[in-house]
C-alpha cells in the first residue's frame, strides 16, 4: 500500500483512492473502499480532534456494513481509525449529557447495539486494526470484531471509562467483555475504570496479536485474507459469545472463579465507592443479569441500565466536569505545542511544596536547580531528588547566580511576607540581567505585595500549587497587571509539561481556591461555637459528599496555619472572615492536627483515629450520641454551603475568574467538592437563586458575622436566572 492509517487523516478522499477503489463514502466521518486484494477497508476520520461515535456516525456505520455484506468483491473488511494519535475515544459525551429521558438514552443505545450486531452478524471475516487509545464505544466495537490487531506502541490503550462519567458501558461491553477476557480483570475494566495496555491486552486475550505501527495495516490485511482461507462459521465471535457461560461449556471451576470474582468486588464497592455514584453498582447488577440469564438477557439489561444512567443529573454532572476539564487541559496543551516548555527549572525551597514541585519535574524530564536556606541543605537536598532515578537531573544551587540559566525560577519558601521579599528581592537582583520567569508559589498573599520586590515584573506571576503536588491536579495561574501574556503562555506551557490542570485567576488575597474553602472552614467552626455537636457537622459534610469533613480538615492543615488565614483573610476582607473563637482556643491550647498527632482528632501515623477527647473537653466542642435527622442535616448543609456560594459570586463580581465553569472546576479538583453535583454553582443552580437567597437572608440576620448578600445574588433573585441560565424557580 502507498500509505499508512499514520497519515490518512492529511489526506482527502481522492487520495484514499490510492489505496484501491472508494466504494462508498458517509460524510467526511466515514469511507469503505477496497483494497487490491478485495479486502475492504472501513475508515473512521470524525472531522475535528476526536473519534466519537455519536447517533448519525453510528447510523451511517450500519449502512456501510450493509454495502460490505452485499458487495461481492469485498472478501473481507478491515476497521481502522485515521487518526494519528488515537482510535476511538467512545460515544459522544455532549450528546450524552442532551439525553433529556431515559426513552431517548434507551433509543440511543438499543440503535448501537443493533448496528453493532450487525457487524457481529456479516458474513465475511472481521479484523480491527487499533493504534492510540481504544476507549468506551471504540472498545466495544472492537469486540465485535474476529481478529483484533494492533500497534505496539505505548499509547495504544485499552478501556471502559462509561462510570466516571455516571453510565455504564451501552454498547455491549458488560457482557462481551466479560466473555472475552477473566471476570476479575473485565471487572475491573468495567467497574473500576482500569485500562489495559498492549502486554496486558494480549496477555489476557483481550488482543491477537501487536505490530509495529507502520507494519498495522499490512498485517490486518495479511489476516483478514487468511480467515478468508480458514475461518469457519463457528469461528464468529457472534457465535463464541453466544455460547459463553452456557451450562453446556462452562466447567465448574470456571463458575467458582466467576462467583469468586463477583463477590469480590461487591464488597470492594461497598468500601470504595459511595452510593451518590450509581453507575458501578448498576453495572455490576447488569453484568449478574448476563451471567444468569444469557447474552441476550444481559444485553437488554445493559440497554435499560444505560437509559437510566444517561438520563440522570449525575450523568449530566460528570459528563459537563469532565468536558470542561478536557477544555482546560486541551488548552494548556495547546500552549505547550506553541511555544514549547520549560528544560531547565529553578526552585527555592526545600519544604513540602518545593520538594513536591521539584519532584514531579524532575519526573517530566525537566532539570531542576535547587536552593535552600543553606548551601549544605542544598547539596543534601540535590542529592536526595537525584536518588529518584530520574533522566533529568537535580543540580545544587548554592547561590542565587546558579541559578542564571533557568528559564523559570519558582519561590516556595515559607508563607511569610518578609521572608518572600527577602528571597524574591535577592533572586531579581542576580537576575536582574537575564530574561528569566519568576514565579512565587504563595498561597494566598497578593501578587502586588510581591511584585515590588521584582525589578522585571513583567516576567513575574504567581504559580500556586496545592498539597499534595504530586497527586493534586490543579495549579491557580495568577498574573498581575504588569505580566506579559507571553509569560503566562510559557507557565500555562510548564504546567502541560507536568499533567497539572492550569486555572487562570485574577490577583486577590486567597486568590480563588482557598478563599472559598476558608469560607467552609469559618463557617463549620461557627456552628461549633455555637453548639452544633461536631460529629453532626463532619457527617452532614460527608454524607453530601465531600472527601474530607470541615474539622479533619482543620487538622489535616494545621490549626496555627488555619487561624493565620482566617486573620489575613479578615484583614482582606472585613467581618465575613471573622476568626472564630474556637480557632483561637485550639491554636492556643496547642492543637495542631495531623502533624503533632493531636487535634480535633487523634491520629496515628497519618491516619484518622477517632475524635480526640482532650480537644473536646479543653474546647468545650460538643457531640451527639442521637443520629443526625434530616432537618438539622439540611441546617447544616445550609450554613456550609450557601455563604459558600455567596462569596463564589462575589469572585464572578470581581472577575476573579470568568465563568461560573471555571469556579466549579476549580472547586472539585481542588478541594474535592462533589463532581456528582456539578460543582458549587451547579449545586446552586439546583436549590434555585429563591431558596439560596431566602436562606442566606436568615442565616445573616440570626447569626454572627453579621453579613449583608453579594449583589450579583440578588440581581440574580431579581432576574430569574441562575449561574448556568434560568433559575429553578423561574
Amino acid at each position: 500500500m502507498s500509505q499508512t492509517f499514520l497519515d490518512l487523516d492529511k489526506h482527502n478522499l481522492e487520495s484514499i483512492a490510492q489505496d484501491g477503489v472508494v466504494l462508498g463514502a458517509w460524510g467526511p466521518e466515514l469511507t469503505l473502499s477496497l483494497l487490491p486484494s478485495q479486502v475492504g477497508v472501513l475508515t473512521l476520520n470524525v472531522p475535528g480532534r476526536a473519534n466519537t461515535l455519536s447517533t448519525e456516525i453510528i447510523g451511517n456505520f450500519s449502512k456501510a456494513l450493509s454495502m460490505a455484506e452485499k458487495d461481492e468483491q469485498v472478501k473481507a473488511l478491515i476497521f481502522r481509525s485515521a487518526k494519528s494519535d488515537h482510535f476511538a475515544y467512545g460515544a459522544d459525551i455532549k450528546e450524552i449529557s442532551q439525553f433529556g429521558t431515559q426513552e431517548v438514552a434507551e433509543g440511543h443505545s438499543r440503535n448501537g447495539h443493533k448496528t453493532f450486531q450487525e457487524n457481529l452478524n456479516i458474513s465475511k471475516p472481521t479484523v480491527i486494526a487499533v493504534h492510540g487509545p481504544c476507549l468506551g464505544g471504540g472498545l466495544e466495537l472492537a469486540l465485535c470484531y474476529d481478529k483484533r490487531i494492533c500497534s505496539d506502541s505505548p499509547t495504544t490503550i485499552f478501556g471502559l471509562p462509561e462510570v466516571t462519567l455516571g453510565v455504564v458501558p451501552g454498547l455491549g461491553g458488560t457482557q462481551r467483555l466479560t466473555r472475552k477476557i477473566p471476570m476479575k480483570q473485565a471487572l475491573e475494566v468495567i467497574l473500576m475504570a482500569q485500562t489495559l495496555n498492549v502486554e496486558e491486552a494480549l496477555k489476557l486475550g483481550l488482543i491477537d496479536e501487536a505490530v509495529a505501527v507502520e507494519d498495522l495495516m499490512k498485517r490486518a490485511e495479511e489476516v483478514a485474507l487468511d480467515l478468508c482461507k480458514t475461518q469457519k462459521p463457528e469461528d464468529k465471535q457472534q457465535y463464541k459469545y453466544e455460547q459463553k457461560f452456557s451450562k453446556e461449556t462452562i466447567t465448574p471451576e470456571e463458575s467458582k472463579q466467576i462467583a469468586s470474582a463477583i463477590k469480590t468486588f461487591e464488597r470492594i464497592l461497598k468500601m470504595r465507592v459511595s452510593e451518590h455514584y450509581p453507575a458501578p453498582y448498576l453495572a455490576l447488577e447488569t453484568i449478574k443479569c448476563g451471567l444468569e440469564n444469557g447474552l441476550a438477557e444481559g444485553l437488554k439489561k445493559e440497554i435499560q441500565s444505560f437509559g437510566k444512567l444517561a438520563s440522570s443529573a449525575v450523568a449530566r454532572n460528570l459528563i459537563a466536569f469532565s468536558f470542561n476539564k478536557e477544555i482546560a487541559v486541551q488548552s494548556a496543551n495547546r500552549s505547550l505545542s506553541q511555544v514549547g516548555g520549560i528544560k531547565e527549572l529553578g526552585v527555592i525551597g526545600a519544604g513540602t511544596m518545593g520538594r513536591g514541585i521539584c519532584e514531579v519535574s524532575l519526573k517530566a524530564d525537566i532539570n531542576v536547580s535547587i536552593k535552600t536556606s543553606s548551601p549544605q541543605k542544598t547539596k543534601d537536598e540535590a542529592e536526595r531528588l537525584n536518588s529518584k532515578n530520574t533522566k533529568a537531573i537535580a543540580n545544587a544551587a548554592v547561590s542565587y547566580d546558579h541559578l542564571s540559566g533557568c528559564e523559570m525560577v519558582i519561590e516556595s519558601v515559607y508563607e511569610d511576607l518578609e521572608v518572600k521579599k527577602e528571597v524574591l528581592t535577592a533572586l531579581s537582583d542576580s537576575l536582574s540581567d537575564k530574561d528569566v520567569i519568576i514565579a512565587t508559589n504563595t498561597s494566598s498573599i497578593p501578587l502586588e505585595s510581591l511584585r515590588q520586590f521584582v525589578s522585571n515584573q513583567e516576567n513575574f506571576l504567581g504559580l500556586h500549587f496545592f498539597n499534595p503536588v504530586d497527586r493534586m491536579p490543579l495549579v491557580e495561574v495568577i498574573p498581575t497587571n504588569a505580566t506579559k501574556p507571553a509569560v503566562q503562555k510559557k507557565a500555562v506551557a510548564f504546567l502541560s509539561q507536568l499533567g497539572k490542570i492550569p486555572v487562570i485567576v485574577k490577583d486577590c488575597p486567597g486568590f480563588l481556591v482557598n478563599r472559598l474553602l476558608t469560607c467552609l472552614l469559618l463557617d463549620a467552626v461557627r456552628l461549633a461555637d455555637e453548639g452544633v455537636p461536631v460529629n453532626w457537622i463532619e457527617k452532614a459534610a460527608q454524607d453530601f459528599g465531600m472527601p474530607i469533613a470541615p474539622f479533619e480538615l482543620f487538622d489535616e492543615l494545621s490549626w496555627d496555619i488555619a487561624i493565620a488565614c482566617a486573620v489575613y483573610m479578615e484583614e482582606s476582607f472585613g467581618k465575613r472572615y471573622d476568626t472564630p473563637k474556637l480557632v483561637s482556643i485550639a491554636t492556643n491550647l496547642g492543637f495542631q492536627g495531623k502533624k503533632t498527632n493531636a487535634g480535633c482528632y487523634l491520629w496515628n501515623e497519618g491516619k484518622k483515629a477517632g475524635l480526640n477527647p482532650e480537644f473536646l473537653e479543653k474546647t468545650q466542642v460538643k457531640t451527639s450520641e442521637e443520629p443526625l435527622d434530616e432537618k438539622n442535616r439540611q441546617l447544616i448543609l445550609d450554613r456550609l454551603f450557601l455563604p459558600m456560594i455567596d462569596e463564589a459570586a462575589r469572585c464572578l463580581e470581581e472577575k476573579v475568574v470568568r465563568k461560573a465553569k471555571e469556579i466549579d472546576l476549580a472547586i472539585i479538583i481542588g478541594i474535592g467538592f462533589p463532581p456528582f453535583r456539578g460543582g458549587l454553582l451547579k449545586y446552586a443552580d439546583t436549590l434555585g437563586i429563591d431558596y439560596i437567597t431566602d436562606k442566606l437572608s436568615e442565616i445573616y440576620e440570626n447569626h454572627e458575622p453579621k453579613r449583608a448578600i453579594s449583589k450579583l445574588l440578588l440581581e440574580m433573585k431579581s432576574t430569574a436566572r441562575g449561574f448556568y441560565g434560568a433559575s429553578k424557580d423561574a
